[in-house]
């Protein structure tokens, strides 16, 4: 049997303005190809396909379209859960009417994890769908008090081994972020992990322990393809990048071959994408008058980080050779540590903590006339 594992395609998603409703077709188009081209049985999206939980209609059409190719034109199962981003409920709408088409998408989690099987040359395969929950969720469908997702998890997965014949391959499809926080050390520090993705405190990291016994866990979540710890346990990352910090990222899908128990290949495929997402460095002088030094295509997404102190018009002057620039910084600003002027003095009132700030930022005081200001939108917000 043949899988691929892809997973946070965030259709409808807009980088610094730009719709990449385009970029999402596009690399749909080559996902499909691939699916035929490699011969793929099952494909299992794990999370995150779309952007917002109310999609706008272009980001709808688009999977809309690519979901009836694909049941159409292949035969190709199609096995889907909800991501954070995602509205459970909305997403799986009409999900019993398309099971006979071969396309299954599991939006609300539940206690029993929902069970697919299908055959092949060496037996029976098991898929177990796991949705994103939260903590709250798996109280209240658990009626049980958690400390935190790691124990939740565990005991979604001791209320289905039950259900689970381990002498068969099974497969888990989640959402979260999944490490061996607990129990493998250094585990969790070793993900390529982006700021934005980082849990808050550790509360809402799952311990994939409990799980490991499963054949191969496809994960959706963290947007850098990587395996966790182990090669059987892995997330797919996303189809494309969509911050300045997955500029240097790799995406790819993952292509699983399963034969006997124990016994499967995995490798990454690279899609081919309508544009790049550069981060380039220079003065903006050299940046402007040789733009085919810094980025092999003009309309790839740019984000330019100047060497100059002070540039002026950065902005006009970058679009006037690069169709898509997303931001640029100045070496100026580059190195200040904005954590450090917060904790720095943590303990001052917001004004006081707005005034460092900007004195950090632009090496300026505060006047009066901007305090005032300031002062205004505090007590604003205070109300």
């Amino acid at each position: 049997m043949k899988i691929l594992h892809t997973a946070d395609w965030h259709l409808g998603k807009t980088l610094a303005g730009y719709s990449l409703i385009n970029d999402q077709a596009f690399i749909l188009h080559n996902l499909k190809k691939l699916l035929k081209e490699e011969n793929i049985d099952i494909l299992i999206i794990a999370g995150d396909i779309y952007d917002k939980s109310v999609p706008s209609i272009e980001a709808i059409r688009l999977l809309d379209n690519f979901l009836y190719e694909v049941t159409t034109e292949t035969n190709v199962k199609v096995l889907a859960i909800a991501g954070n981003h995602d509205s459970a409920a909305r997403l799986a709408f009409g999900n019993r009417l398309y099971q006979s088409q071969g396309l299954h998408i599991i939006g609300e989690f539940e206690s029993t994890l929902p069970k697919l099987t299908f055959a092949d040359d060496f037996g029976s395969v098991n898929f177990f769908f796991l949705p994103y929950f939260s903590l709250e969720k798996a109280m209240h469908v658990f009626d049980l008090k958690f400390k935190n997702l790691s124990e939740a998890f565990t005991a979604i997965i001791n209320h289905n081994k039950p259900n689970i014949k381990t002498n068969e391959r099974n497969i888990l499809i989640a959402h979260g972020f999944f490490s061996y926080f607990q129990q493998v050390k250094n585990a969790f520090s070793e993900l390529d992990v982006i700021d934005s993705e980082l849990p808050i405190g550790g509360m809402d990291i799952i311990d994939i322990g409990p799980a490991e016994f499963f054949d191969y866990i496809a994960l959706g979540h963290l947007h850098c393809a990587q395996k966790v710890a182990k090669d059987h346990i892995r997330y797919a990352g996303s189809l494309l990048k969509y911050s300045i910090a997955e500029a240097a990222q790799n995406k790819s899908v993952t292509i699983i071959e399963l034969k006997e128990k124990g016994n499967l290949k995995v490798k990454t495929q690279q899609l081919a994408t309508l544009h790049d997402l550069c981060v380039i460095s220079g003065f903006i002088d050299d940046i402007t008058q040789n733009p085919q030094k810094y980025v092999h295509n003009p309309a790839d997404y740019i984000f330019a980080k100047l060497k100059d102190n002070n540039v002026v018009d950065g902005m006009f002057r970058l679009r006037q050779v690069f169709d898509n620039v997303l931001g640029l910084s100045v070496a100026a600003n580059e190195d200040i540590n904005f954590d450090a002027v917060i904790n720095k003095e943590l303990k001052q009132d917001i004004s006081g903590m707005f005034k460092m700030f900007f004195k950090e930022l632009t090496n300026n005081k505060l006047d009066d006339e901007y305090l005032t200001i300031v002062n205004d939108v505090i007590k604003d917000l205070n109300k």
